[in-house]
């Protein structure tokens, strides 16, 4: 059974979870180093190998002018008899090309907001370097603590990551971390590895090491570290990926390296369902029993979906032994506004909602729910709701002639020509692909009016771009075929 999570505590982990770990005007960038947790690994991994593919939607850098802005999510945190009151608030801000510029951290207090602590976005040299800082409210001033300087190649991918702490002792800044990536020719990330600093000092390294087959499907991902010795990297897990003929992820394979042995032996297994959608339904996790070469159930999630394919309910389970039966931990709900569509919505992140399959999310998400086992039953711990308003964009549709598409109908890639783009030389545009059911498939920058997609890893069909131009919205279609 879960500890009930208090509100004053609540309110602390709500602000951790944005932000990391703050004490004493200090922000600590997490450490990947001092051990890798198994419970969190897959997804650390697949998360990391999918940035190059996603970035453009996730990172602020990428984002353009859309219908809809989300202003600001309030928490709220529940007591034991049900009574709930304030505990966190953010607030949202944006530049007229739709980019984040700052995010405003809030605690309630004595029945009013207190600002707290604020993250700020500074754009260099076009869409290739972005610096965001962090800053914390002290003595009635801003005291900055720590930056990042994130670097991006032509294609958008992200090179260089510098993360940054501000010594008030030294007064000077002092890298905490170093983050590079590599890509094959199709954009995928073949190497992420990472350096950890203290005083200036290399104090750790973790590196991943990523294979892909002809479909830019993840199928192996090798992990390393170096800790104890922080200049040697040895080989510490191995993930295996397998899908079905529909390209679902099915089964991932963790296996861990023996150093005595010198062979990778299994330790852990994720399993997954779908529904006819495509969707993820039931992710189960089973843990490797060396002594009677068997697996045992560990833990499973149960999805399921609204009318619009929006993840609305998710169920977490323990696996007990005694009674050889599933016990529920906590649960997820989720609600949305059938009216907005999430791919004209500007957010900082999709990990502002909370949701375990951001990817899923057709509508705006405007309140969520979170629970967990209490006395005999669920309880609610805290709850978020979302804001909204709506940007001056008008919509409407050019012909074929205003942007030209070639080849179309295409098989391997489409190039996008846009002369009023070309005209604009100093608009920064994007532009964006989604497919029939409004599932976003990539987003690519427009540079000097000219945009490539490389539709090789996506199925035969029909799909819709689109693009903001003087702060209208320019859709069009293209097909593609085997």
């Amino acid at each position: 059974m879960m500890k009930r999570i208090s509100t004053i505590f609540l309110s602390f982990v709500l602000l951790s979870s944005v932000y990391g770990q703050i004490g004493d005007g200090i922000k600590t960038f997490k450490d990947d180093f001092s051990g890798i947790e198994i419970t969190h690994l897959s997804s650390q991994i697949q998360k990391t190998s999918q940035a190059a593919k996603n970035n453009q939607y996730e990172n602020p850098l990428f984002q353009d002018l859309r219908e809809y802005t989300l202003d600001s999510v309030v928490m709220e945190g529940y007591s034991p008899d049900g009574s709930h009151s304030p505990a966190v608030k953010i607030e949202y801000k944006y530049n007229s090309d739709g980019k984040s510029t700052t995010i405003l951290d809030y605690h309630w207090d004595a029945g009013a907001w207190q600002v707290n602590s604020k993250t700020e976005y500074t754009y260099f040299d076009g869409n290739n370097h972005m610096l965001v800082s962090d800053y914390d409210w002290y003595d009635s001033i801003w005291n900055i603590f720590t930056k990042s300087d994130y670097y991006f190649d032509n294609q958008n991918n992200e090179t260089l990551c510098i993360d940054s702490i501000y010594s008030y002792l030294h007064n000077r800044w002092m890298i905490a971390q170093k983050i590079e990536k590599e890509y094959d020719a199709n954009g995928n990330n073949v190497l992420y590895h990472s350096i950890s600093y203290q005083n200036d000092q290399v104090k750790s390294q973790l590196e991943y090491q990523y294979s892909y087959d002809d479909l830019s499907r993840l199928i192996l991902a090798i992990v390393s570290q170096a800790y104890l010795n922080p200049n040697e990297l040895k080989p510490t897990f191995k993930l295996e990926y397998s899908y079905d003929l529909n390209d679902n992820q099915t089964n991932i394979m963790i296996s861990s390296w023996q150093a005595d042995s010198s062979d990778w032996v299994p330790i852990r297994k994720e399993d997954y369902i779908y529904n006819s959608s495509g969707h993820v339904i039931s992710e189960i996790t089973s843990n490797y029993l060396s002594y009677s070469d068997d697996w045992e159930y560990q833990g499973k999630y149960d999805y399921t979906y609204d009318a619009n394919n929006n993840p609305d309910v998710g169920l977490s389970y323990y696996w007990d032994n005694y009674y050889n039966q599933w016990g529920i931990e906590s649960k997820k709900e989720h609600s949305y506004d059938g009216t907005k569509t999430i791919t004209d919505v500007n957010v900082p992140s999709m990990d502002v909602y909370e949701q375990d399959y951001p990817e899923y999310i057709v509508n705006a998400p405007v309140h969520y729910i979170y629970s967990e086992v209490g006395i005999g039953d669920l309880e609610t711990v805290y709850a978020s709701t979302y804001f909204y308003s709506e940007t001056n964009l008008d919509v409407f549709e050019v012909t074929d002639a205003e942007i030209s598409t070639y080849p179309n109908p295409a098989t391997t890639q489409v190039s996008f020509v846009s002369p009023e783009h070309q005209a604009n030389t100093g608009h920064q545009a994007l532009l964006r692909i989604f497919d029939l059911s409004g599932k976003q498939m990539a987003q690519i920058q427009v540079r000097d009016g000219k945009a490539v997609w490389n539709c090789t890893s996506v199925k035969p069909g029909l799909y819709v771009y689109s693009t903001v131009l003087n702060r209208q919205k320019i859709t069009g279609k293209i097909v593609v075929t085997n």
